[in-house]
């Protein structure tokens, strides 16, 4: 069998490992009543700020996990400042909490924020990934210090990002399984040394295990951003988390 045959027999099988490992229906809007272990917290009153780059902007679908924590939580109050294209080392995420500082809003009881696909973009290609990814990290520590220090009450989750088989520019290559396995597994250990941060790892989520051209149609919107099915599938993850969060908060 020729290398080109085996490259498409492994998409597909890649492809319908990922299909099994999600729902068979996305829902029609996010899920309310929330983890049967916690109380129904649906209703409750909390303020949510959004930071990061495209995941969290909305590229794929606007304001997207903003608009199903809306769904999930009407009484919720959600500011979205994350932008498409922001780095975490070009102070990019940082900018946007020293934005909302700035204004002088109250400090919000959860923050939502990813931060590191843009930084992955520019990974050393021959194979020196150390000194960049260490970089990446103390960026990353750097802003969840500076959250925890100037507002100890918010709680923070931090989301990865989804394997990559491809970029939105091609002339840059295909994305190195490895290396980003690496990555985010060094972002994940930073983020958990802090109490206040909560992490969801979608990268290494079995549900989203490398995904392939052939699912991009029902959950991406192009090779990388998700489309709303995948906003939406993803969010069940988050609600998760909140759920937990809102039922400390309110013992």
């Amino acid at each position: 069998m020729k290398r080109a045959q085996w490259i498409r027999l492994i998409q597909r099988t890649l492809a319908f490992v990922m299909i099994l490992g999600l729902a068979q229906a996305t829902p029609a809007k996010a899920q309310t009543g929330h983890d049967e272990h916690y109380p129904d917290v649906s209703e409750a009153e909390f303020s949510v700020l959004i930071l990061g780059d495209s995941q969290m902007a909305g590229v794929g679908w606007k304001d997207g996990y903003a608009n199903c924590i809306k769904e999930a939580y009407p009484n919720a109050k959600v500011i979205n400042l994350a932008q498409d294209g922001k780095l975490l080392t070009d102070g990019g995420i940082l900018g946007q909490w020293d934005y909302y500082l700035e204004k002088e809003c109250p400090m919000p009881d959860v923050i939502l924020m990813d931060g590191g696909a843009n930084d992955l973009f520019y990974l050393p290609r021959d194979g020196h990934i150390e000194n960049w990814v260490n970089k990446v990290c103390d960026t990353l520590h750097y802003l969840l210090e500076k959250i925890h220090l100037q507002s100890p009450d918010t709680q923070v989750i931090y989301c990865t990002f989804p394997p990559l088989v491809e970029w939105n520019d091609p002339a840059k290559g295909p994305p190195e399984y490895k290396a980003q396995k690496i990555f985010w597994k060094k972002l994940v250990a930073v983020s958990n040394t802090f109490g206040h941060v909560t992490v969801l790892d979608l990268f290494s989520l079995n549900s989203f295990h490398y995904p392939c051209r052939l699912c991009y149609q029902e959950y991406l919107a192009d090779s990388v951003h998700l489309n709303e099915n995948g906003y939406r599938k993803t969010f069940e993850h988050i609600d998760s988390i909140l759920a937990a969060l809102l039922a400390e908060k309110l013992e």
